[in-house]
C-alpha cells in the first residue's frame, strides 16, 4: 500500500463528509423537539433525537464515501472482476484494513464530537458558563495543583463554570467528560481523577452500554455518570452515582453555580 492510497480516502472524506456541527445544524431543522425546555418537552428526547438523526447524516455521508473509493480500487485494478471475493480481500488486505481503520476513527471523532456540541447547546440553552477545550483551547486546560502541572484537558472536556474558578476552588466546579459509549477507555477519565486529586467528575455518555459493573467501577473512581432519563428510570432507579439529563442539568448543575455564587 502506498501514500496514494491514503491521500484518496482523505481527499474524498473530505468531499463527502461534513463536521459534526454542520449535521447537528441539518438535524435541528428537522427534529421534534425545537423546543427543548418547554415543560412538556424532555431534554432526554432532545439529545437522543439530535444525536440520533445526526449520526444518521453521517452514516448516509460515508456510504457516498464508501462507495466511490472502493470504485476507485476496481479503477486502479486492485479488484479482480474474475477473483473471488476472499481472494479480493486477501490481495488488498493493507488497502481494506486502513480504510476500515480509517472509517473507524472518523466516525469516533465525528459522533463524540456531535455529543459535545449538543451538550454545550444545553449549557447555553440554560445560561451556565463553562469552558471546553475546544472554546478556550487544550492549553488553558493546563493548570497546576500545588507545585504539579496537571493537563486537565487529556480526559476532560468541560469545566462548569470555569478553568479560573477550578484554579480557585475544585470543589465548586463541575467536570465533564462526553462519551457516546462507554465501551473504551472511559476508566481513564477515573485514573486522571485519582491521580490528580480531582474531587469528583462526570461522564455524559447515551448510556445503551452502561452496567451495574460499570456504575460501580465509576463510583470507585469518584465519577458519577449522567444518562438519558428513560435509562436512569429502567435500569438505576436507586442508584445515587447515576443522573438524568434532566436532574442534571436541571438541578445538579444550579445547585452547585448557587454554592459558588454564595461562597463568592
Amino acid at each position: 500500500m502506498d501514500d496514494k492510497w491514503k491521500e484518496k480516502i482523505k481527499s474524498l472524506r473530505t468531499k463527502y463528509m461534513k463536521n459534526p456541527n454542520e449535521y447537528l445544524e441539518e438535524s435541528k431543522k428537522i427534529t421534534s423537539n425545537k423546543i427543548i425546555f418547554e415543560k412538556k418537552r424532555k431534554i432526554s428526547n432532545y439529545v437522543n433525537e439530535l444525536y440520533s438523526k445526526s449520526y444518521q447524516l453521517m452514516i448516509s455521508d460515508q456510504k457516498k464515501f464508501r462507495k466511490e473509493i472502493l470504485e476507485y480500487l476496481v479503477k486502479i485494478k486492485k479488484i479482480n472482476d474474475s477473483a473471488s471475493f476472499i481472494d479480493n480481500v486477501i490481495n488488498n488486505y493493507d488497502e481494506i484494513y486502513w480504510l476500515t481503520k480509517s472509517d473507524s476513527q472518523s466516525n469516533k471523532s465525528r459522533s463524540g464530537r456531535m455529543l459535545e456540541l449538543i451538550v454545550e447547546d444545553i449549557l447555553d440553552e440554560f445560561k451556565y458558563a463553562y469552558d471546553s477545550q475546544k472554546k478556550i483551547g487544550k492549553k488553558k486546560f493546563l493548570t497546576k495543583i500545588g507545585k504539579k502541572s496537571i493537563n486537565l484537558g487529556k480526559q476532560i472536556d468541560t469545566i462548569i463554570p470555569s478553568i479560573q474558578e477550578y484554579k480557585k476552588n475544585p470543589s465548586n466546579c463541575i467536570l465533564l467528560s462526553q462519551k457516546t459509549t462507554l465501551r473504551e477507555r472511559w476508566q481513564q477519565v477515573g485514573e486522571e481523577v485519582l491521580r490528580v486529586n480531582l474531587p469528583e467528575a462526570y461522564i455524559i455518555t447515551l448510556g445503551e452500554d452502561l452496567t451495574e459493573e460499570k456504575v460501580e467501577t465509576a463510583k470507585e473512581n469518584r465519577i458519577q455518570i449522567v444518562v438519558p432519563e428513560k435509562i436512569k428510570n429502567n435500569k438505576f432507579k436507586n442508584t445515587s452515582t447515576v443522573f438524568s439529563f434532566e436532574i442534571f442539568f436541571k438541578k445538579r448543575i444550579k445547585s452547585s453555580i448557587k454554592r459558588i455564587n454564595e461562597n463568592n
